[in-house]
C-alpha cells in the first residue's frame, strides 16, 4: 500500500510538471511576433545544413580512407600472390650407387633437378658442388666423423654452364667420387640460390625477426648416407634450402 502511494505521488508529480513546461511553451509562442518565428525558423535550418554538411563531409571522409586502405590491401596482397607464383621450388634428387674397379671403389652419384614451383630459376652449374665424408662406430654404438672431406668429380664441359629452370622442366648431372675405404658414407649436394629465390628466403627470415649478414649464401641443397659397398642404388628426395 506504502509503495502503491509513493508510485502515484511520483505520477502526479511528473504530470504537474509535463503540465507546467506547456503551459510555459504555449504562453512563450503566444508572445512571439511573426518576425520571432521566422528568426526561429532561419535558424533551426542553419543548423540543419550545417549539421548535414559535417555528416556528409564526415561519411566522404571514412569512404574515401576505407578505400584507400582497400586498395592498399588489394595492392599488397597481389604481390604476394606475384612472389609467390613466379617463384622457383626446385627439388633434388641424389641417386648413389658405389662400384668396384681394379681393386678400388667409387661412387657415382647422379643429381636429378626439378622445377616444382611456377617461376623460372637459374642453376648455375659452375658453383655446384659435392663431397662425401666417412662415418665410422666408436664404443659399438656411438658415430663418429673422421674428417675426411673427398670431393666430386665432374665433368669440366658442363662446369661453367648456368641453367635457367622452365617451371617443371628438369635436368641431371653426375658426379664421380673416389673411396678409399669401404664404410658409411654422408654425401652432399648443393648449389646456389637464384637471386628471385635468394631475395624471397632473405626476406622471410628478415620478417622472423632473424639477421643475415651480407656474405651468407642462398643454396639449394640435398644429402644422403650411403653404404660402399651397397646392394643396390640408393635415393634421397630433399626439396630444401
Amino acid at each position: 500500500m506504502v509503495r502503491s502511494s509513493a508510485k502515484n505521488g511520483l505520477w502526479a508529480v511528473a504530470a504537474f510538471l509535463s503540465v507546467s513546461i506547456a503551459l510555459f511553451a504555449v504562453s512563450l509562442f503566444t508572445q512571439m511576433t511573426i518576425g520571432d518565428f521566422k528568426d526561429v525558423s532561419d535558424g533551426l535550418q542553419s543548423l540543419a545544413i550545417v549539421i548535414a554538411t559535417l555528416l556528409g563531409g564526415g561519411w566522404a571522409l571514412f569512404q574515401f580512407f576505407s578505400l584507400r586502405a582497400l586498395e592498399k590491401a588489394k595492392l599488397d596482397l597481389e604481390r604476394a600472390k606475384r612472389n609467390l607464383i613466379e617463384r622457383g621450388v626446385l627439388v633434388i634428387d641424389l641417386v648413389c650407387e658405389s662400384f668396384e674397379f681394379d681393386g678400388s671403389y667409387f661412387l657415382h652419384v647422379r643429381v636429378l633437378l626439378r622445377n616444382l614451383g611456377s617461376g623460372l630459376d637459374v642453376v648455375d652449374w659452375s658453383k655446384a658442388s659435392m663431397f662425401a665424408t666417412r662415418f665410422e662406430k666408436v664404443d659399438g654404438t656411438k658415430l663418429t666423423n673422421t674428417g675426411e672431406i673427398l670431393l666430386g668429380w665432374r665433368s669440366p664441359s658442363r662446369s661453367l654452364r648456368e641453367m635457367r629452370l622452365l617451371p617443371e622442366f628438369s635436368t641431371s648431372d653426375s658426379f664421380l667420387i673416389a673411396i678409399p675405404n669401404v664404410g658409411v658414407y654422408y654425401v652432399e649436394f648443393a648449389v646456389p640460390a637464384s637471386l628471385a629465390s635468394s631475395s624471397g628466403t632473405i626476406e622471410a627470415v628478415t620478417k622472423e625477426g632473424a639477421q643475415m649478414q651480407p656474405d651468407d649464401v642462398v643454396v639449394w641443397r640435398a644429402d644422403t648416407f650411403v653404404a660402399v659397398p651397397q646392394s643396390r642404388p640408393n635415393s634421397a628426395l630433399h626439396p630444401t634450402r
